[in-house]
Order: C-alpha cells, then structure tokens, then sequence
C-alpha cells in the first residue's frame, strides 16, 4: 500500500500480513547419522513493513515474528524476532543528517559448536542480539572544489543472555579533500578514532590521522600518496597516534559504471594492502574489496547494520560477548545478472582473522572462514517462480580444526492472488567436522509448505 502526498513530495508505503505452514524434517535434533528423529513444525510469521520519503526526513520498518511449534518435540518450541529500523531526518539541502536506529536478530551463541546460518528453525544454537544506533553526518562541497566529510556513529550491542558482554562501539570521522575539482594536484587531510567499550573487559581505541597528496593524470585516473601517524597496534595501554604509517595507490573512476582504488604501505601491525572496485552494466553490476585493518569483533559485526539478510550471512566466527582484537584481513566479491525473467546472484568472502587478543592480553590462535552463496531464480510463468540457494562455508577455529556447512534450498512460489502467494520449499543441510574439528556432524532435510498474505 503506497501513498504520495504532491505537496510535500513525500512518499510512504505501508504493508502487514503473515506467513502460515507447516514444515516436515528427519532430523529434528541434528543428530549423527543413525540417530535422526523426524518431527512436523508449524509457523506463524506475522510481519510489518512500512517506509517513508520526503524532503525532510527518511524512516523504514521491517519487523517479523517467528513461531515455531513442534508437533512432538514441544519443548523445542521456539520465538524469533526480527526487526530493523531507522529515521533519517535531514537539513540545509540533505548536507546534514541525522539517523537514529536499532535492529533485533538472531546469531551463533556457540560457532564451535555448530555453523549453521542464524533463523533455521531446526538450530538451538542461537542467541538474540538488540542494536541501536545513533549516526549524525555533515557532508558539504565548498566552491565546487573542497568538500567536508565530518560523521559519527555510536552503537549499542546487547545480547539477550546476562553472562554474554554488551559493548558500545564509537566511530567518528572527518575529512577535507579537493577531490571535486577533478584535475591537477590533489590533497586530502583525515582523521579516525574508533573505540570499543565493554562491561568488564579492557576497552579497545584506535585512532589515526594523514595526509594525503596526489594527481590527476588525465580526469579519470589519480596518483596519491599517505602518511601519516596511528595508534600503535600491540600497545594496550598507549593508545595515541604514536606509530607512523604510510600508503601509496591510485583511483579510477569512469562516470557512474566503474570505480576502483587500490593502495598498498606500511602500518603500526606490518604490510598493509587494501582495494575496492565497483562495475554497473547494464544488467548486473559486481563488486570486489579487500582490506587489512585492526578491530574487534564489535567492529566487525558493524558489517551487519542494517541486519544482514538472514540467509546470506557472512559471519561465522564471531563469539557474542567476547572481547577480542584482531587485524582482518577479508575478501569479498559479489555478482548480480539480471534478465527480462531471471536473475542470478553469487556472493564470495574470504577472510583471516591475525594476532587475535583477548582482552585481558593473552594471545589466541589465529582463524580463517571462506564461503560462497550462490542464488538463481526464474519466473517461469506469470503466477510461478522458481528459486534455487546454495551456500558452502569452510572455518578453521585454529589450525588443525576445520568445520564444512552445506546448504542447498529449492523453492517453487506461486501466486494465488495480488498480495497472496503459495511457497513450496525443500532445504537439505549437511554439516561436518574436518580433521578435529568441534561441531557436531549431521544430516537434515526440511521440506516446508507456506502461505504468505499480505495487506
């Protein structure tokens, strides 16, 4: 339901409704191979959606609720809750915002134990985390030539069990470049200060300034070099910009379809390298990025605000609570091909997690996570679609100890009515310790039946 208000440009959409089914899977309590325990589960998802448009302020909600009810295993009934949300409010021509927000999902209470991706609902390894955020911005183009870059986000994480810490994570931002001017001589000045609080543990700061010189060779390709001081990485209690660094790369941009800048140095925790590239064609677009840098595993889980789609998580590591420092070195690329009745998507990551820390100093082992999701639909006729999901994830939670999850989804959605559609599902799970390692092994096969209306 959409509503336009002509005098004040203003946009807004509002829709309710709910999911109902019933679900058949041979293995309830993913046991090992042998002792499987077949089982019927219903579901009741009410959700609500709603967003707004306009000059002035910007708002979206997205709320569902999971109900899970076992028709023997009652005790392993169980509630999800998800939502995200944010308002935007703007001023002074949408160069300065504010945006406040928070958002409710579900994650891994124990990775070690088992990977599987949050929300299945044959998992009990799962545990509520509650953010809310507040994020201020000024973003403004002097002259056409200079432009300020000033931004600040505080976040606030709570997990639903007492025993797990809460942390607050602070990132503030500011920037002045000549970037726009688009020829000649560049410069840049930065500055960054991230910091980590916790209920008990030891806190994590990390601040850094530069500065930034470089070139236009021609309008499309730049030359720049950095230096500039940071905080020493293995310095726990100093946490001033004491270390220098420096960086040397180049940009490339060509319009609105391509753009990419790579750079390589020296920082306070060794070789750096990091680079990005973004490509739009006309139907798709695909993206690469690479980084190394220092952060903690609040920090990293900033990659999931808003929340990251359940089924496309890219997180299989992090342990809640836990208070622990790392340097990150991740990969990502994603792909989207899109036809007149098709669409295929493939996202890729890769990613080591080097000199973790626990809070209290002592050194832990080293880890690694890849993985890739793979998704292709296609409407096959004017009421029917066809979806096919596939993800493969490999983790070593230290070496010698490696975990593989499989995960391949079959769905056949057909529309019975405007707002009405019927959604038949298979989803096959395997997953398997390699070597040594923790999590359990198990085989399931979940095949669902769905309706889903909407108003």
């Amino acid at each position: 339901m959409a509503q336009t208000d002509s005098a004040t440009e203003s946009e807004s959409e509002f829709e309710f409704g709910a999911t109902l089914g019933a679900s058949w899977t041979d293995n309830v309590f993913l046991s090992a191979p042998g002792d499987e325990i077949e089982d019927v589960f219903y579901q009741i998802s009410p959700f609500l959606r709603w967003s707004k448009q306009s000059q002035r302020l910007d708002g979206f909600l997205n709320y569902r609720y999971d109900r899970f009810i076992y028709d023997t295993a009652d005790f392993n009934d169980r509630s999800f809750h998800f939502m995200d949300a944010s308002l935007t409010g703007k001023a002074l021509d949408e160069t300065l915002q504010l945006q406040i927000g928070g958002g409710r999902r579900q994650v891994l209470e124990n990775p070690e134990t088992d990977v599987l991706p949050p929300r299945d609902a044959v998992s009990n390894n799962l545990t509520d985390l509650q953010q809310w955020f507040v994020a201020p911005s000024f973003i403004r183009t002097f002259g056409n030539t200079v432009t300020l870059d000033m931004r600040y986000r505080y976040t606030d994480s709570e997990f639903e069990e007492g025993a797990r810490e809460s942390d607050q994570t602070q990132d503030g931002q500011f920037r002045l470049d000549n970037y726009a001017v688009g020829q000649g001589l560049t410069w840049a000045l930065n500055y960054r200060y991230i910091r980590s609080d916790y209920e008990v543990s030891i806190p994590f700061e990390f601040q850094t300034y530069s500065a930034e010189l470089g070139y236009w060779l021609g309008s499309r390709f730049r030359v720049f070099g950095v230096g500039g001081r940071e905080s020493q990485w293995d310095d726990l209690i100093d946490r001033s910009p004491q270390a220098s660094f420096w960086e040397a790369g180049f940009a490339y941009r060509a319009g609105d379809r391509l753009s990419a800048e790579f750079a390589a140095g020296e920082r306070s925790f060794g070789d750096s390298l990091r680079g990005s590239l973004d490509f739009q064609f006309r139907r798709g677009n695909t993206r690469l990025m690479y980084v190394q840098q220092p952060t903690t595993q609040g920090f990293n889980r900033r990659r999931g605000i808003p929340p990251l789609d359940p089924e496309n998580p890219d997180d299989f590591l992090t342990n809640p609570g836990q208070a622990e420092r790392f340097i990150v070195k991740r990969f990502d690329w994603s792909l989207l091909l899109e036809g007149r009745r098709t669409s295929a998507t493939f996202l890729v990551f890769d990613e080591i997690r080097e000199g973790r820390t626990a809070a209290d100093g002592s050194e832990l082992p080293d880890q690694k996570q890849r993985g890739v999701t793979v998704r292709f639909a296609w409407r096959a006729g004017t009421r029917t679609e066809l979806v096919l999901n596939g993800t493969a994830v490999r983790r070593e939670i230290r070496e010698g100890a490696e975990d593989e999850l499989f995960r391949i989804t079959g769905i056949v959605n057909y529309t019975l009515g405007s707002r009405t559609t019927l959604t038949l599902q298979h989803r096959y799970v395997n997953q398997e310790p390699r070597e040594s390692g923790t999590s359990r092994i198990f085989t399931a096969n979940t095949t669902s039946l769905l309706i889903t209306f909407a108003i």
